[in-house]
């Protein structure tokens, strides 16, 4: 599947806003799974958004920065995989699996 500029310009404002505020009182909304359906929305596959947001939410429930460490950011992750999944026709496994070095790069961006 390809995505119009349309898509593509409203993914980046997504992913800016969700990276961006992730820290703000509405926390929970900026999570894996509700960017998946979001991201399912503009793409036009929510069932898949909802799969591979929810897989990665799954994956990454425990990761808690403790101390100095800090974990892979969930959000750029969950978002990546989203795309990866719906656009190039990935499993969700897959689609995760890639999506992990954009959530390490994520994090890079955020410290």
């Amino acid at each position: 599947m390809d995505a119009s500029i349309f898509q593509i310009i409203l993914i980046f404002a997504v992913t800016f806003v969700v990276a961006i505020d992730q820290f703000s009182l509405l926390q929970s909304l900026y999570q894996p799974i509700v960017t998946g359906l979001v991201i399912g929305l503009i793409l036009g596959d929510v069932q898949t958004g909802l799969i591979v947001g929810g897989t990665y939410q799954l994956m990454t429930i425990g990761n808690m920065p403790v101390g100095g460490a800090q974990p892979p950011n969930a959000v750029i992750g969950g978002i990546m995989a989203t795309v990866l999944a719906i656009t190039l026709g990935l499993q969700p496994a897959a689609a995760v699996a890639t999506a992990i070095p954009f959530s390490l790069l994520g994090q890079y961006g955020v410290t």
